[in-house]
């Protein structure tokens, strides 16, 4: 290639993977003219530049441009800071807004039903304000079908570096918070945490977009730490206990984590919780308190009656982890087949939303004490005073009555296409489940001598973990009672609960993201799988001197995203010289045009030199003619792919 052909501007990087640095022997093909690819873009991911050179966006480089290094890492650290306290901002806002519109619609509907006198009346209401919401939840989703689903999937995919349509677009923030409003005022059993979650990196997303902030969307490692960040933000400005958001951001969402990233998290999280607390202080909402529950258990909960006690109640929370950890298998499991079901329905079924949240609002309005919302329920389990007069002398009962219909409408509530959270809903069926058990403990053991409460708090925190996987729910559960006393009993039960749930299936997240079809790497174990049992036998190569006819036969027969080079030697066993992405290829053989009215058979070979540089740029340099094609135009040489 001539010193002019390098200088030109076709000769520069456009971004990519970091390939091998040796030349390959390659071949050009191409089916259509470049007069018809100007007329005619080429379809996603290809378009071109406004020097009329191709370009394409791979997942991992999707926001990535044309800036020199140096001077997109000066500018990053410059506006990450500003980002991160506008995010903090911006996050804390909107969490403060959906509080605000969530106890209007609550005063608005007790209005309505508060001059009903007739019982009838009263619950032929009810289920009408049911299915308007349903309905408003479906019709948001409908619209944005990007909206529906937890968020903290969609986070997971978009901090692996795959891009998904429509994901962080301003029309899915607004979908999300107005779906979540209408799913929530349907009395279905869902959480908010993942969508604002999903919210939070939204607004990051949307804040790279500004000119001030370009820099950080054209930089793609900050870029995803910052999406990081936001996971973080979200999970803060739902229960406002820093340390666990953070945790958060690290086990859920990110795969591969930098220390020196840590200190932005721990930055994002301390102003949302400054934030709410302020607008709280000026009473932009009622609600003052930020936190999903509290506690008020003596400093000595775990073990205050003797030795006998604290190995008795070791053991009693080790069984209770245990239990935790094989319901939320049994959880995922039904949500999965649950899930299948649904998906062999038309993706938005208004009926099949209506349905749920009917059969949600009449299984539960015949019984006061289900009446609650999730939080009241949560912090009455919680409590160290004995259950209200709604549970009476029957409290065994309707505790197991509780705990079974709250288990099949979460799952229920889990595969409707709509905004929702897991955190919550799990955390309530933890809370009956543990308040249960306590209560069995303590009268037929220690004789109203310990607190059920404690019970509560630890089943809800085992059977989060188990549905989740995370440790920072344990985090999060003692950062919120700041009572260290059930930090013990609560780290062995959490414990407990995900090593059970690890040997059976995966957490909701994976399986969210297996029902939705989205990359995913599932989780394997050294002792009974090896690389051969989740690597392909049967592969399709690219020979380093095949011809332009084999190269598209191999696309045209596979559907992988990257293929193996090889070069046959001397013993005739192939030396893998590297990979090429599937990208490349496509992109030569569309763009490759010089000499229209052939086919790929009647072209025969035509080769080209590939340079597979450190830096990541792809270079091709023609190196024979074709006596029968004649010399490509000037402009194919020296052009990356």
């Amino acid at each position: 290639m001539s010193d002019e052909e390098m200088d030109s501007p076709g000769y520069r990087q456009l971004g990519g993977n970091p390939r091998t640095s040796s030349p390959v022997l390659a071949s050009s093909l191409t089916g259509r003219s470049w007069k018809e690819i100007e007329q005619h873009p080429l379809p996603a991911p290809f378009h071109f530049h406004d020097e009329g050179l191709p370009e394409y966006d791979i997942a991992e480089h999707y926001y990535q441009k044309h800036l020199p290094p140096s001077l997109v890492a000066k500018n990053t650290q410059l506006v990450q800071y500003p980002l991160i306290l506008c995010l903090g901002f911006l996050g804390a806002a909107l969490a403060l807004v959906h509080q605000a519109g969530d106890e209007g619609i609550t005063k608005l509907t007790a209005h309505v039903l508060s001059d009903i006198a007739n019982p009838y009346t009263h619950y032929l209401t009810t289920l009408a304000l049911t299915a308007l919401f349903a309905v408003g939840a479906a019709v948001c989703t409908y619209l944005v079908p990007a909206s529906a689903g937890t968020g903290v999937t969609d986070m997971k995919v978009a901090i692996s570096g795959i891009v998904v349509k429509d994901t962080f677009s301003l029309r899915t923030l607004v979908a999300k918070l107005v779906g979540l409003w209408c799913g929530q005022a349907a009395g279905l059993c869902i959480g908010k945490e993942g969508p604002f979650v999903h919210i939070a990196g939204a607004i990051a997303v949307l804040l790279m977009k500004f000119p001030c902030f370009q820099p950080l969307l054209q930089d793609q490692r900050k870029y995803l730490q910052l999406l990081g960040v936001a996971a973080a933000a979200g999970f803060v400005a739902n229960f406002g206990a820093p340390v666990g958001g953070v945790l958060f951001s690290i086990e859920v969402t990110a795969s591969i984590f930098q220390v020196n990233h840590l200190w932005h998290c721990i930055l994002v999280a301390t102003l949302v919780l400054m934030f709410i607390r302020t607008g709280r202080y000026f009473h932009l909402v009622d609600t003052q308190e930020i936190a999903l529950f509290s506690t008020d258990f003596p400093n000595i909960t775990f073990g205050a009656l003797g030795a006998g006690s604290f190995f008795g109640e070791l053991a009693l929370h080790s069984f209770l982890g245990l239990m935790m950890g094989v319901v939320s298998v049994c959880l995922i499991t039904l949500t999965k087949q649950f899930g299948r079901l649904r998906l062999k329905m038309p993706p938005f079924h208004f009926a099949v939303i209506v349905a749920v949240a009917l059969v949600t609002t009449a299984a539960t309005y015949p019984f006061l004490y289900m009446r609650h919302t999730q939080k009241e329920l949560i912090n009455t389990f919680f409590s160290v005073q004995p259950l209200p007069p709604d549970w009476g002398e029957s409290r065994f009962l309707k505790l197991a009555f509780c705990w079974i219909l709250k288990f099949f409408l979460t799952t229920l509530a889990f595969i409707l296409p709509i905004p929702f959270g897991v955190y919550i809903p799990s955390f309530t069926l933890g809370a009956v489940a543990g308040r249960y058990f306590g209560e069995l403990v303590n009268y037929f053991f220690f004789h109203n001598k310990i607190y059920p409460g404690v019970y509560a708090v630890v089943g809800a925190a085992a059977m989060t973990s188990g549905v989740t996987r995370t440790l920072s729910t344990a985090i999060m559960v003692v950062e919120l009672t700041g009572q260290l006393g059930t930090a013990l009993p609560i780290l062995i039960a959490v414990c407990v609960s995900i090593q059970v749930g690890n040997l059976i299936t995966p957490s909701i997240f994976d399986t969210f993201l297996q029902l939705r079809h989205l990359p995913f790497l599932p989780h394997t174990t050294t002792r009974t799988n090896h690389a051969g049992d989740v690597m392909r036998t049967q592969l399709q190569v690219i020979r380093v001197d095949c011809s332009v006819a084999e190269v598209a036969a191999v696309l045209g027969g596979s559907t992988l995203s990257q293929f193996p080079l090889v070069q046959v030697v001397d013993d005739g066993l192939p030396l893998l010289m590297g990979t090429v992405l599937r990208v490349d290829l496509a992109n030569a053989l569309h763009v490759r045009e010089y000499a229209s009215g052939h086919t790929a058979d009647q072209r025969g070979s035509i080769d080209f030199y590939v340079h597979l540089e450190t830096n990541g740029s792809v270079y091709i340099e023609r190196t024979t003619d074709s006596p029968r094609m004649g010399a490509p135009p000037a402009h194919c040489l020296g052009v990356p792919f």
